[in-house]
């Protein structure tokens, strides 16, 4: 059997068009990719059994069997090279917001993270199993030049938002949130991979929208300023 979808907008619509494509012949995708065809009224793709929260360790361990591949290729990627400035300079012209989100951008600049592509959006609901098959659906975030670590992050970012009904924002610093497994899987702080994953994260929204609505650019200011606050508390950056 075959579902219809069809992403709302132009934009969105190239996005998971190229990203499915692409995905299809990269190495560390491409057995897993739920193949679509474009068809006048939206797109085709087989249908699956969809992820449930049982599945959880079972996606968990897949996705980090995906990263140890990758660290085998021994090849690195600063974050300096993994976050848009010019997209994340468009959510304000506040001179002090600026200066601090220097400043966190300064934190992850000269961090390396094993170079990979990276799905974007990998959590349970783009889980599919085809056949007992592990496949991923949904690939308008993909992105060719970035690291495994930011769907790690992802995942566990999702869950605990599944679990406590609650947003990603949120969940960055519940005490729940599980940065310890994060931190002994990259060998990278907690307070970078804050910092990564957020920037990262409005660097894709503000790709894939275009233009953010009003709320989600006051809710990615707060979110700035909370890590800069929370950062500054720590003794890990000066205030300013």
């Amino acid at each position: 059997m075959l579902k219809i979808f069809l992403p709302p907008g132009q934009i969105r619509r190239k996005k998971e068009w190229r990203g499915n494509f692409l995905a299809q012949s990269d190495p560390i995708w491409e057995d897993r990719v739920v193949k679509i065809a474009y068809m006048p009224f939206g797109f085709y793709m087989p249908i699956g059994r969809p992820a449930n929260k049982k599945d959880f360790k079972y996606i968990r361990r897949f996705l980090r069997e995906r990263y140890n591949l990758v660290k085998k290729n021994n090849d690195y990627i600063e974050g300096r090279d993994l976050v848009n400035r010019k997209f994340l300079n468009t959510l304000s012209k506040d001179k002090n917001f600026r200066l601090k989100l220097d400043q966190l951008y300064l934190l992850i600049e000269d961090v390396p993270f094993p170079k990979s592509s990276s799905h974007g959006d990998f959590h349970i609901g783009n889980v599919l199993f085809l056949e007992n098959k592990l496949m991923l659906i949904d690939w308008g975030f993909y992105k060719e030049d970035s690291t495994i670590i930011i769907d790690i992050i992802h995942l566990e970012i999702r869950y605990l938002c599944a679990l406590k009904d609650i947003s990603w924002t949120a969940a960055i610093f519940n005490t729940d949130m599980n940065w310890s497994y994060l931190q002994d899987v990259s060998k990278v702080d907690e307070s970078k991979l804050q910092v990564l994953y957020a920037l990262d994260r409005i660097d894709r929204e503000i790709d894939q929208y275009s233009r953010l609505e009003d709320h989600k650019v006051n809710k990615y200011i707060k979110l700035i300023e909370d890590l800069h606050t929370n950062l500054t508390i720590n003794s890990i950056i000066e205030f300013v």
